[in-house]
Formats: structure tokens, C-alpha cells, sequence
């Protein structure tokens, strides 16, 4: 994009001061994955959730949940097993969750498993429990394109906070601090002069 505006990672997000304290309900990603249960089991540690914890997985579900009915034989069964492997999966992963928490403390209000994209999936569960934050886990020290894609979808009224267990990093709306991204130069090529 010539001339366009982009945000870089560090503008959205800081380490946060101290312990965070919430009232209503808070967010928790849950994919199954190792960062996803370390940030559940770090979250008494980066803030107080008097309001209770929602457990969200986001399932990607295919463009058809129902199996195409003009196939028979070991494609029809094809098709199911797929389906079934992927419940399986999404279960498995928000028992996982569940069984961090519990062993974390946290009070469970929640655990939904959410179909659709996982940044809209937890901005939807998130509006519906009018949740004050979302945490997600991150692998590294850095949070991944698509916690910066909440960061940047999310309202204002809500935290969003990325941890991999032991680093924490608020996101924040910049405050006008913009970078520019350099606009090419186009050679200036002389127009024919009519008259």
C-alpha cells in the first residue's frame, strides 16, 4: 500500500505494572497448545479474576459440517472420520483448558467451543459475556500476526493481554503514535504539451 499507515507490534503492546483486577468475566483462549495452557495456568498471576474465567477454542469447522450425500463407501466414511477426529481434537483441548484451570484456581464460568475464525470467535464470546479482558498464550516473547490482529480488532473497553507463562504484555491503543511507511517515488515522467 503506497502512503498507508501500519502499526508496529511494539506500539500495541507494553509489559504490564503490577497485578490487573477484573470484575466481570475474562477471556481465556484455549487452542490445546503448550503456550494457550501455560498462559491458563500463569493467569491468577497476571491479574485477579474475581468475575470468573471463559474458556473459548475456536473451531475452524469446514465449509460443509454435513457430509456430501453423493458419496458412498470409504469417501462418505472419509468425510466422517473427519469430522469426528476434529471433535475429538476440540475436545480434547477444552478438557486440557479446563484441567489447567482447575489446577490454577480459577473460577470457571464458561467453556465454549466457538466456530469460526479465533480472533472473531473470542471478540464474539467476549461482547456476549461482556468480558473486561482476553488472554491468550504466546510462544515466544513476541505475540504472533494473529494476536496482533485482536489487538488491532478489538474494542477499547477491552484489555487484551498475550503471555507465554512467565512474560506478560498488555495491548494498548497507541495514542497517535503512527509509523509512516515510506512512500515510494515514482519517477517523474514529463507529460507531451499540447496546445
Amino acid at each position: 500500500m503506497i502512503g498507508g499507515t501500519v502499526f508496529a507490534p511494539e506500539l500495541w503492546f507494553s509489559k504490564p505494572e503490577g497485578r490487573t483486577s477484573y470484575r466481570g468475566p475474562v477471556i481465556l483462549g484455549c487452542s490445546g497448545s503448550a503456550a494457550s495452557l501455560r498462559m491458563i495456568e500463569a493467569a491468577p498471576r497476571i491479574a485477579n479474576v474475581a468475575g470468573g474465567v471463559v474458556l473459548v477454542c475456536a473451531v475452524r469447522r469446514p465449509a460443509s459440517s454435513t457430509p456430501d450425500r453423493h458419496l458412498f463407501g470409504p469417501e462418505f466414511l472419509t468425510g466422517e472420520t473427519h469430522l469426528l477426529a476434529q471433535s475429538a481434537d476440540v475436545h480434547e483441548a477444552m478438557q486440557s483448558g479446563r484441567d489447567a484451570a482447575r489446577r490454577a484456581g480459577l473460577p470457571l464460568v464458561a467453556v465454549l467451543d466457538e466456530p469460526g475464525d479465533p480472533v472473531r470467535s473470542l471478540l464474539r464470546a467476549a461482547d456476549r459475556y461482556q468480558a473486561e479482558a482476553v488472554m491468550v498464550g504466546m510462544r515466544r516473547d513476541r505475540p504472533s500476526r494473529q494476536v496482533n490482529r485482536l489487538a488491532r480488532r478489538r474494542p477499547a473497553r477491552l484489555d487484551l493481554i498475550a503471555s507465554n507463562g512467565s512474560e506478560h504484555l498488555l495491548a494498548r491503543k497507541p495514542n497517535g503514535a503512527r509509523l509512516r511507511r515510506r512512500t515510494s517515488m515514482l519517477p517523474l515522467v514529463p507529460r507531451p504539451f499540447e496546445a
